[in-house]
């Protein structure tokens, strides 16, 4: 089996999701290569070998990330064409659901979403994703052309070895000479604390009411010492950026403790936060989903109880 893994860069530094998956089908005896993109410095590709992959091609340009996502999926698909990978696997996001896509029409092969794991039965892949809920388990083979996965944000972990990256470079301009820039990639701010890693996080959803209510998310957050997320609704209204984003597309969280406030728990978001070691949902709605999957419960209005709980947390810590 022979796998590309399209890894992605944030702040120069190759993204963890896409590590793990490498490391994943390496573990499974695969032979396994990545490609990068990056619009800025050369990021540091030594992670990716050590993950497992025995050769990266880097395709770096000023514009690579602001012209149309087809000129991604056209260096992709000139790889897969070229090496003849069984597989293509990128990390679930809203880019790499528009990338697949173009992938899948171009290469004429099928698309796996929501992937949780791969497996390997008789040298063939194979993918597991969850449906109904996650209440259902599914497995599934490609079939046809390379199969086309995409894996869900932290579905696997890297796993370092002792290797050498045999990098290959790749221009770019074939493919971008010509194309127009439909809109500009414009990265917001690092927030205070990295989600992924944080202990304690306190999001809040549309039940806040107001864009001014999430500063109550905030304190209470900083009261506890950990940092302020926030689900889907708020970040497409334009009240947060996506970087405090917690869910399927988000940030994929297992803090200690979760403070879910006004967020009714749909699927997109619990799958970004049911690993967490104790949820509390503040909701007024006491049939909202996420009731009925948090330790503690709470029937109330998020806007008037977190001020509260902040007083409480910052009397009781001094």
């Amino acid at each position: 089996m022979k796998a590309l893994v399209v890894i992605e860069v944030s702040a120069g530094v190759l993204s963890s999701d896409g590590l793990g998956i490498v490391s994943r089908l390496a573990e499974l005896g695969g032979e396994v290569e990545a490609v990068v993109f990056a619009a800025g410095d050369e990021p540091e590709l030594e992670p990716a070998a050590m993950a497992g992959a025995a050769k990266v091609s880097l395709c770096t340009h000023a514009a690579i990330l602001d012209v149309p996502v087809e000129t991604r999926a056209e260096v992709i698909a000139a790889l897969a064409a070229e090496m003849r990978f069984d597989a293509v696997l990128l990390v679930q996001s809203a880019t790499s659901v528009a990338i697949a896509g173009r992938l899948a029409a171009t290469l004429d092969g099928g698309v796996i979403w929501d992937i949780t794991d791969l497996t390997l039965r008789d040298g063939a892949l194979w993918s597991t994703r969850l449906i109904h809920g996650d209440t259902t388990m599914v497995q599934a083979e490609w079939l046809g052309g390379p199969g086309i996965g995409l894996v869900r944000p932290g579905a696997f972990e890297p796993q370092e070895r002792s290797a050498v990256p045999n990098l290959v470079r790749i221009d770019p301009i074939p493919w971008i000479a010509g194309r127009k820039t439909l809109c500009r990639l414009v990265r917001a701010g690092a927030p205070a604390q990295d989600l992924a890693k944080a202990d304690v996080i306190v999001a809040g959803g549309r039940g806040l009411g107001t864009a001014e209510n999430l500063e109550l998310v905030r304190d209470l957050a900083e009261a506890l010492g950990g940092a302020a997320g926030v689900s889907l609704p708020l970040v497409d209204m334009g009240w947060a950026p996506r970087s405090m984003q917690v869910g399927q597309t988000g940030a994929v969280v297992k803090p200690r403790l979760y403070i879910a406030c006004g967020i009714s728990g749909q699927y997109q978001h619990r799958m970004g936060m049911e690993r967490s070691g104790t949820i509390v949902a503040i909701n007024t709605d006491r049939a909202a989903p996420i009731m009925a999957f948090s330790d503690l419960a709470v029937v109330a209005d998020a806007s008037s109880i977190l001020p509260q709980l902040t007083a409480l947390v910052r009397a009781r810590r001094g």
